[in-house]
């Protein structure tokens, strides 16, 4: 029998056993019937470490480790689930439900408001709540192991954030969670997320379009002259029908076969017929080189090359994205350290919006004269011990430079 709360009183009638999109729902998956996780992801900060499956219609959380100041972390939000891009509406009412089955006994605090976790609008312990009683507490609320615990709350939102999310915290002991919520290889098992706002329909979820797929896949980047030449032609189950293809190079047809079919494709679940046109091998009169077609079922695919330097950038090639060999390096000259970045030697179109002067030129680092793992706290510096650090490889755009990210950049 699962046990059902609402807020912090229990009680032990009118439970819900499914919970069904409908008028109102902000969220993309509510059930996990169909073993999809949809917006739902775990995140993990300092210590904590998790892994998950979505599996026999619930999303599925085993802790490795829950983090907190014990483990290499911060607090109960190294361990979470969340579901983003919601839009929360002040004025609107909305009905919250979730359901848990932990392995052990053990804590969970969730809330729903902003991203950078300053602003709520909602959490375990408020039910509608005045302020004052929003403001009240913000421990973490027990649930009971080897048993589903079920919630329902409402709430006015009292604000609006265009970009929220409905998070739950269940990490290690910190500054506001006295003990670890969980030991590590607990198993979390969540069903039945719900969040309607009961005002409006306006911003309910709504499945993005499907992408139209063309059912002729080709290698995109290109092909070389004499070497193997294949793409495939997605058809319905069971058709072993072999079918008619052209490869054209603009409108021009220059070869011409038929499909072999292949049958089921385990990795993509489709079945499928292949087309071959290896024999096909271009004439040096041609100049399109980057401009080939396959025509197959009335059916175009995108445009392919086929060209010695399909990998790497020449006037030839200068319209085929990609470029990979030439433009993955490059990306190694563009995140120099203490060196100008001149527009003649990047390959990427915008040249010259990425040029720059170079920076942190020079770069003296102060030492650190101890180490204390305590990620987001001050660390002791002694001035007197510097190091030059000049040149190297930038991580990312936030210019940070690491010994790994080095080592792989050497």
């Amino acid at each position: 029998m699962k046990r059902k709360f609402f807020a912090l009183v229990l009680s032990f009638g009118l439970l819900f056993n499914t919970v069904s999109v409908n008028a109102g729902q902000q969220l993309s998956q509510t059930d996990f019937e169909d073993n999809k996780s949809g917006s739902w992801q775990i995140v993990a900060s300092g210590g904590g470490e998790m892994s998950y499956e979505v599996a026999d219609g619930s999303f599925n959380v085993t802790i490795i480790n829950p983090g907190g100041e014990a483990n290499g972390g911060a607090d109960r939000w190294d361990c979470q689930l969340r579901h983003r891009d919601i839009m929360i509406v002040e004025g609107d009412s909305y009905e919250v439900k979730w359901s848990v089955f932990p392995s052990t006994d053990g804590f969970i605090y969730t809330k729903i408001g902003n991203q950078s976790g300053d602003i709520e609008v909602w959490h375990n312990n408020a039910t509608n709540p005045t302020q004052e009683e929003f403001d009240a507490t913000w421990e973490s609320i027990p649930v009971v192991g080897g048993e589903w615990n079920e919630f329902e709350s409402e709430f006015t939102a009292d604000q609006t954030i265009e970009a929220a999310e409905w998070a739950f915290h269940f990490g290690g002991a910190g500054e506001y969670q006295t003990v670890d919520c969980f030991p590590a290889g607990t198993i979390l098992k969540f069903d039945n997320l719900s969040l309607v706002d009961t005002t409006s329909d306006e911003n309910d979820y709504k499945e993005p379009p499907a992408k139209a797929k063309s059912i002729i896949r080709v290698n995109q980047v290109g092909y070389f002259p004499n070497m193997e030449k294949k793409a495939v032609l997605v058809v319905p189950e069971g058709d072993d029908t072999p079918k008619a293809f052209q490869i054209k190079n603009g409108g021009d047809v220059v070869f011409e076969g038929e499909t072999v079919p292949f049958g089921l494709d385990a990795d993509s679940g489709e079945y499928l017929q292949i087309i071959d046109f290896t024999d096909y091998v271009p004439e040096d009169t041609i100049k399109d080189r980057y401009n080939f077609s396959v025509f197959c079922e009335n059916t175009k695919s995108n445009v392919f090359a086929i060209a010695y330097d399909i990998y790497s950038k020449s006037e030839a090639t200068a319209r085929i994205p990609g470029n990979l060999l030439t433009d993955s390096l490059n990306y190694f000259y563009q995140a120099r350290s203490g060196v100008d970045i001149q527009a003649d030697y990047i390959t990427s179109s915008n040249r010259e919006e990425l040029a720059r002067k170079a920076g942190h030129n020079p770069d003296i680092a102060a030492v650190q004269p101890e180490w204390i793992d305590n990620y987001g706290m001050a660390h002791p510096i002694d001035d007197s011990k510097e190091i030059d650090v000049t040149g190297g490889w930038y991580d990312a755009g936030d210019f940070g430079k690491y010994v790994v990210n080095a080592g792989i950049s050497v």
